[in-house]
């Protein structure tokens, strides 16, 4: 006997195979030649046999459907069915798809087979899925589920934002459910894209002062004044000292004639963007000059949303 005889003689021994465990098993799936389910496979194993593979697909829990390439003795279990991936179903004249129909786990009712989606376990189950808790697979963390409410008669959407396993928005971020996915943006008083960063406002991307002449004792050797021409953060570093002088500030000190000083405490971390008052002394009174400002704690240090003053000679002065 040659190869091609033998190997012809045991394709049509595997087609009457599959032809007695489909007749057998009522009918309630049957094999499609020529095709295969691709890109689902979790398990691959030799199999001399059609009811050898179904027997390992019928013992896992995972397994849905699976492919069997006679000639290979090939036999690859799949955790979905054409149903739940139709796009995936595609021509391979050297295999057989046979969906597994004895005791098979719906997708998405155990942590072990989650589905990306509600949509996908309708398509799966079609009219024997029923509303309830399902496993979502997490879009964050590829080994992780969630459980999930699917309503049979509501859209396909989930409601990602629900679950931390579900979305991807930072932690200083606040998730917002779309029709098929989620928008993050950074809570207020946070800036950056939502999802890898939340920088807090004020503590990146500030200014700096840093002349010893700012400091509140340094004397008026040489009249100075902030000509600030745009609203920007400041941090006060290294020779100004390392915040904003906080209680009055005799005048003709910080190298200028009306210095300036926090009229109010600084603000805890926890508190965010607050607004304080700042006084300028000036003709032996501490409030003089007055105008209003932002500051932030930012852990370490801290900074101070200031803008333009058209008044001189006047100064932010530290300590």
């Amino acid at each position: 006997m040659t190869g091609l005889q033998f190997s012809v003689i045991r394709v049509i021994f595997i087609l009457t195979q599959l032809s007695k465990v489909t007749t057998t098993n009522c009918g309630r799936e049957s094999s499609i030649h020529g095709m295969m389910l691709r890109g689902h496979t979790f398990k691959t194993l030799e199999a001399k046999s059609l009811s050898e593979c179904v027997q390992e697909c019928n013992e896992d829990d995972k397994c849905q459907s699976l492919n069997l390439v006679p000639l290979k003795d090939i036999c690859e279990l799949n955790k979905r069915t054409k149903e739940a991936r139709p796009e995936d179903f595609v021509t391979n004249k050297e295999c057989l798809y046979v969906r597994r129909w004895k005791k098979r786990v719906p997708l998405g009712s155990i942590p072990e087979l989650p589905a990306e989606s509600c949509a996908e376990i309708k398509r799966s189950e079609g009219a024997a899925m029923r509303s309830g808790g399902f496993w979502i697979q997490s879009s964050v963390n590829s080994g992780k589920a969630s459980l999930v409410n699917c309503d049979v008669g509501e859209s396909n959407d989930i409601d990602e934002c629900k679950s931390r396993s579900l979305h991807g928005c930072h932690s200083d971020a606040v998730c917002h459910n779309t029709v098929g996915s989620y928008k993050c943006t950074c809570k207020e008083g946070f800036f950056g894209n939502g999802k890898t960063s939340c920088s807090p406002v004020g503590c990146v991307g500030y200014k700096w002062f840093t002349e010893a002449d700012r400091r509140r004792s340094f004397p008026a050797n040489e009249i100075k004044c902030d000509r600030l021409k745009e609203r920007s953060w400041y941090r006060f570093s290294e020779e100004s000292g390392t915040k904003m002088a906080t209680t009055c500030v005799p005048p003709y000190r910080c190298n200028t004639h009306a210095p300036s000083w926090l009229n109010g405490l600084h603000p805890e971390e926890h508190e965010g963007i607050v607004t304080r008052q700042v006084c300028f002394h000036w003709s032996n009174h501490c409030c003089h000059f007055t105008t209003i400002i932002r500051v932030r704690n930012c852990g370490s240090f801290y900074t101070y949303e200031l803008g333009p003053i058209n008044l001189c000679h006047i100064r932010y002065c530290g300590e």
